[in-house]
């Protein structure tokens, strides 16, 4: 059975050649698409966004703090999700629970670096 993006799910996903975890924020919208959120972890000494700091025990695959890359939100369709998940180019990990993907929702309306773009992505489909 093909897999269905939905809300809350989460996904590891290759990013500049390294595996990181992604949030699907939304169950496809009208059009097809979804707002996914990347995870990185805090590196010593460097910027990193506080809108939604992450520690170890928010999420099983995270071991150590990290913080949401809001900056690089993006939409993809739920179509082109569900095939690279099936071809397991994605990797299904488990979903966000409630507390900490309400925080993460959060931050793309407090972070100041979420593209406008995706902020009104996110008004626009009730997320």
């Amino acid at each position: 059975m093909p897999y269905i993006p939905y809300r809350t799910a989460s996904l590891l996903a290759p990013i500049n050649e390294v595996l990181h975890l992604v949030v699907l924020m939304n169950d496809p919208c009208s059009k097809g698409q979804c707002l996914l959120i990347n995870v990185t972890s805090i590196k010593p000494n460097r910027f990193h966004d506080p809108a939604c700091i992450l520690d170890v025990g928010d999420h099983p695959f995270i071991r150590q703090p990290s913080y949401m890359l809001y900056r690089m939100a993006d939409c993809s369709s739920a179509a082109r999700i569900g095939r690279f998940v099936d071809q397991n180019y994605y990797i299904k990990k488990e979903d966000v629970c409630s507390a900490i993907f309400t925080r993460i929702l959060s931050g793309i309306y407090t972070s100041d670096e979420t593209p406008l773009r995706i902020i009104r992505y996110a008004s626009a489909n009730n997320i």
